[in-house]
Order: C-alpha cells, then structure tokens, then sequence
C-alpha cells in the first residue's frame, strides 16, 4: 500500500477486474495493478470470505497471478 490511498487502490482494483473480464486480458496491466494492491489485498484475504476476495480479484482464479501472490 505504499504510495496508494484508498482512492488508487480501488481504481487498482476496477482495473483488474475489467481486465479479467476481456476476451484478452493485458496480463502486464493486471500484473502492475495486483502488485500495487499486494499489502492491501493480504489484509482483504484475512478479513474476507473466499468468495469476496476471488470475486474483488479475479485475476487470482488464474494460475499465473496465483503464483505471484505466492511470490509476493
């Protein structure tokens, strides 16, 4: 969360999920956004059900960014 307020990390957030929503999805986009969103999305993890997180981050259905989590 460093550098983001509660205004970017929910524009971070908008992004990802309509990118996952395209036919193509820019992965480099989604990549930056989940980056940005990391220490806020562990918080939202712990606070949330399953359900809630796969559905404010969709990205983390795909395999890819799963992995990254994991990284990060």
């Amino acid at each position: 969360m460093l550098g983001e307020d509660e205004r970017s990390l929910q524009k971070h957030i908008a992004i990802i999920q309509k990118e996952c929503k395209r036919k193509e999805p820019n992965f480099d986009i989604i990549r930056d956004s989940m980056k940005r969103t990391a220490a806020y999305r562990q918080k939202y993890c712990h606070e949330h059900s399953v359900q809630e997180v796969l559905d404010t981050f969709p990205s983390l259905r795909m395999k890819l960014f799963v992995r990254i989590c994991i990284i990060l």
